[in-house]
């Protein structure tokens, strides 16, 4: 993480591959030294954009 430029970004990359693995949400925040809640929202939004890409994407193709 020393190396990347924006440490928010790094952390919530990491928090959705491991949540991607299958590890619980306090596991990932203690891993990344965050509150759980935090990864909560990042994997929330994730979600939300990866629903509504997928949407859009189908939408497209009709």
């Amino acid at each position: 993480m020393k190396e990347t430029r924006n440490k928010e970004g790094y952390r919530r990359a990491s928090a959705i591959k491991q949540k991607l693995e299958g590890l619980p949400y306090r596991t990932i925040a203690r891993n990344l030294d965050v509150n759980y809640r935090n990864v909560y929202n990042w994997i929330q939004e994730y979600k939300r954009y990866v629903l509504d890409g997928a949407m859009l994407l189908a939408k497209s193709r009709m």
